[in-house]
């Protein structure tokens, strides 16, 4: 999952929960226990969020490795998202937009986003911000962290997520190891009609409804699906006259002044995702 899932009225929630769930267990509470425990046994960690996936990684000196997959699994298994954190990483989100304010790269992903079809997935704006996140009021907060837990329930569940270790133990402990602590979190299903959130109401709907319908947003990636569906994220004025036809309007131009002092040219091919054909990678050979 990722930033195709965030609730539009809650922008950059996705990103925002990568960042949460840092921020303690209820098995390992201290909010630095992870990295902590990491830096103390030359380890290190990072962790992602584009509009598809979420990722987070570590790696650790290998005699100390079982601890610290049992901290980070319980990232996915109880978070904490307390109230106090969720306040103060909000500014850690916010801080993390103004520096891509600067960057031309994101500078030039903001134009793409505002060219493409606004009620498509791809114009989320997928980094978040003290506006679009607000905490600054109790009321506020309780509906951030409400919509936390509601999005972790939702969609950090096993028949989403995907567990890659590699150490010198062998295959059987590492197996064990993963086994034990991702098979605690529950399926999606299991959860039908099982929440603990207060009821919310933005728009007309609780926090939880938003959540569910902005997953509707994104069409489900089927591995058995010879022909996935493909929406293209262009706003139809883009994409008329598709075929190569005189008042066709591909190719599309656009310039950008950049920050730093620079001559680039970028070339983009709006193409379906390649995510069926991982062993392929056809969209890295182009």
């Amino acid at each position: 999952v990722g930033a195709s899932a965030d609730p539009r009225e809650m922008s950059g929630l996705a990103h925002f929960c990568e960042h949460m769930c840092f921020l303690g267990s209820e098995k390992y509470p201290g909010e630095n226990e992870y990295k902590r425990y990491l830096a103390s046994h030359g380890g290190r960690s990072n962790a992602s969020t584009s509009m598809h996936v979420t990722n987070y990684k570590f790696e650790i000196i290998a005699d100390h490795a079982e601890k610290a997959v049992d901290i980070f699994s319980n990232f996915f298994v109880a978070p904490l998202f307390t109230s106090s954190g969720t306040e103060r990483e909000v500014q850690a989100v916010n801080s993390e937009n103004s520096k891509n304010l600067t960057a031309d790269g994101r500078r030039r992903l903001q134009i793409l986003k505002d060219i493409a079809d606004p009620l498509h997935y791809y114009s989320k704006f997928s980094t978040g911000n003290k506006e679009t996140l607000p905490t600054d009021d109790p009321e506020k907060l309780k509906t951030i962290r409400e919509a936390l837990l509601c999005f972790h329930k939702r969609h950090y569940r096993p028949e989403k997520m995907t567990v890659v270790i590699a150490g010198p133990q062998s295959i059987e402990t590492l197996e064990q190891w993963v086994g034990e602590r991702y098979s605690t979190i529950v399926p999606n299903a299991s959860l039908d009609g099982n929440t603990d959130t207060e009821a919310t109401v933005i728009n007309g709907f609780q926090v939880e409804e938003l959540v569910a319908k902005a997953a509707e947003d994104v069409p489900p990636y089927a591995f058995d699906d010879p022909a996935p569906p493909y929406n293209p994220a262009f706003k139809a004025s883009l994409l008329q006259n598709e075929e190569n036809v005189e008042g066709s309007p591909w190719p599309v131009l656009l310039t950008t002044q950049p920050l730093r002092s620079m001559r680039k040219l970028n070339m983009m091919f709006p193409i379906p995702s390649d995510r069926k054909t991982p062993d392929q990678s056809p969209s890295t050979m182009l």
